[in-house]
């Protein structure tokens, strides 16, 4: 085959590229209530909480450049003595920051609940994470250099899947791991084994009959 009139130009100093950097911070905190006047303890944690960050934004040392939301989620078909009232409920709060520190102040805000709100509240938990964004941009050509990573599998927290509650008799102790979806609940039976669990309290327990 003949080719002819064929024209080119000299390739570009630049590579158009997708790149990752970090946008903002999510900052989430989730608490829960049962058994009577759930509902009314939920919607009173979120009120504590709502009039902290109000009282703060509203100081000129605050740097509250946050968007926040707030939710209660019934976690239970149970109906408390009151007639349809749920007999537990999930308070969740989360936040967009600009900043890693009040992203975490976020859960923190609802972990005080422990011992600054409601009555009865349990099985507290707070995360925070940045926001990756993506932009395409165009850079030097020497900056661009390809890489492949492989990675045999994905770690994470056992409380980005579930919560706890937990309740003791003298010295013994009872500890529940609750998924928050269905979805990940063969996960914890194969991965929260006994031998695990038994592992992470070796420092914490003392033998009795012979087993922890």
């Amino acid at each position: 085959m003949r080719v002819s009139g064929g024209r080119g130009t000299k390739r570009t100093d630049t590579l158009k590229v997708s790149v990752g950097y970090v946008d903002s911070y999510i900052g989430e905190g989730q608490i829960s209530y049962a058994g009577p006047g759930a509902l009314a303890r939920g919607r009173l944690a979120l009120e504590i909480v709502r009039r902290t960050v109000e009282a703060d934004r509203a100081s000129p040392r605050a740097n509250c450049g946050s968007n926040w939301s707030a939710s209660i989620r019934c976690t239970g078909a149970e109906v408390s003595a009151r007639a349809n009232e749920p007999y537990e409920v999930r308070v969740r709060v989360a936040g967009r920051t600009e900043n890693l520190r009040e992203a975490v102040r976020i859960g923190n805000e609802v972990e005080t609940l422990y011992t600054n709100g409601p009555a009865a509240g349990g099985g507290a938990w707070k995360s925070a994470r940045d926001v990756v964004a993506v932009a395409s941009v165009l850079l030097p050509r020497e900056l661009a250099k390809p890489q492949v990573q492989f990675r045999g599998g994905v770690t994470m927290k056992l409380r980005e899947i579930a919560h706890s509650r937990t309740g003791d008799k003298g010295n013994i102790s009872n500890i529940s791991v609750i998924a928050y979806d269905a979805k990940h609940y063969p996960l914890l039976l194969a991965q929260v084994t006994s031998a695990r669990v038994k592992s992470a309290f070796r420092r914490r327990c003392r033998r009795r009959g012979g087993s922890l």
